[in-house]
């Protein structure tokens, strides 16, 4: 007596002895042919990754007036709200204000305001800088497993890297019959990154997922997890998991020194390496995740605010590219994160997805 795996309902092993047959990692809705037959096949489904997170250049400022509960200055800029900035080389001093986030009202292209009680006459000088660069973007969901065969097949897109302040574009959700994974999400330019996914797509700037594949939640900052969340801490090392997210950026309330943006952990499919902040000492950005297949890109190295790009991860099919001068290195093909950018930089792309079919 014979069996067949394909037509045998129990069956739910892994795909031993089984062939690689089919690779898709173009973004897009394709046909598939399977050979007529074969009824079940065996898919290894993986999300697009997440674009890195990209912040803005430094500020000039011409004119500061103080309220007593908030302060605004005129100055150019690409701020968003929320942004951490800081002040400095203003007189009168008390308009140095440091580490302080940019407020929604009032924000325009020509002003931004903080709050802080100081008052007094402007006279002269000042510029505004980002405490933090981008953050990296985070990976694209893994899942495996059998489904009936069809005649389609869906590919994530990665996340494209923007050199205009804020999160990085998220990845998008890859399917193959009823096995699905969600898309990174993008990197934050503040105090957040982007999570790695599972079977959902995360939404940008978002340190912490949603669904992992196995449907119970994902891991918070810092653990490790099948789906892991971002960096627990600026500039440190990210949590390991199957899919991981991005790493955090550095920074400091001086923009002074020398600093190194955080790492990615390490995973089958890794998130971008962070920023190393704007500082006027030897900057150094951090790595995109390790990948059990292939290398994250290593961040870019140097003196000033124009270095200190994040590397891209380590995707599923290929390496991560590395950052160069204030831009992002691009996430490897197979779901990778993008890195971070800083300084008005372009932020790296987040890698396509991929669809293996076994039979």
């Amino acid at each position: 007596m014979t069996a067949s795996i394909y037509d045998n309902s129990s069956f739910t092993d892994t795909p031993y002895g089984l062939k690689l047959q089919q690779v898709f990692s173009t973004p897009g809705t394709f046909s598939v042919t399977i050979p007529a037959g074969i009824q079940r096949v065996y898919a290894i489904v993986i999300g697009g990754g997440a674009a890195g997170g990209s912040s803005a250049g430094q500020a000039t400022v011409t004119n500061a007036v103080g309220s007593g509960t908030t302060v605004t200055y005129t100055a150019n800029n690409n701020f968003s709200s929320g942004q951490i900035v800081n002040m400095a080389g203003i007189t009168p001093s008390a308009y140095n204000i440091t580490s302080q986030s940019v407020l929604a009202a009032g924000l325009s292209s020509t002003q931004f305001a903080v709050t802080n009680a100081a008052v007094g006459t402007y006279v002269s000088g000042g510029t505004a800088t980002p405490y933090y660069g981008g953050s990296g973007g985070g990976a694209g969901g893994f899942s495996a497993g059998w489904t009936f065969a069809t005649n389609t097949v869906t590919v994530g897109t990665g996340g494209t890297g923007s050199s205009v302040n804020g999160i990085g574009a998220g990845g998008t959700s890859s399917q193959y019959g009823i096995v699905v994974a969600g898309g990174g999400g993008g990197g934050g330019i503040s105090t957040t990154t982007g999570a790695a996914a599972g079977v959902t797509t995360v939404t940008p700037g978002f340190s912490t997922g949603t669904v992992s594949y196995t449907g119970a939640p994902s891991s918070p900052n810092g653990t490790i997890g099948y789906a892991a969340g971002g960096s627990a801490a600026p500039g440190s090392t990210g949590p390991a998991g199957v899919s991981t997210g991005g790493a955090l950026s550095n920074g400091n309330g001086s923009n002074t020194g020398s600093l190194t943006g955080g790492t990615s952990g390490r995973g089958l499919i890794t998130g971008g390496g962070a920023c190393a902040g704007y500082v006027t000492g030897t900057a150094t950005g951090g790595s995109g995740g390790q990948g059990d297949f292939f290398a994250g890109g290593t961040g870019s190295t140097g003196t000033g605010f124009n270095f200190g790009a994040g590397g891209g991860g380590a995707g599923y099919l290929a390496a991560g590219s590395n950052g160069s001068g204030n831009n992002g290195g691009n996430g490897g093909s197979g779901g990778a994160g993008g890195g971070g950018a800083l300084n008005g930089g372009t932020a790296g792309n987040g890698g396509n997805g991929a669809v293996l079919i076994y039979y």
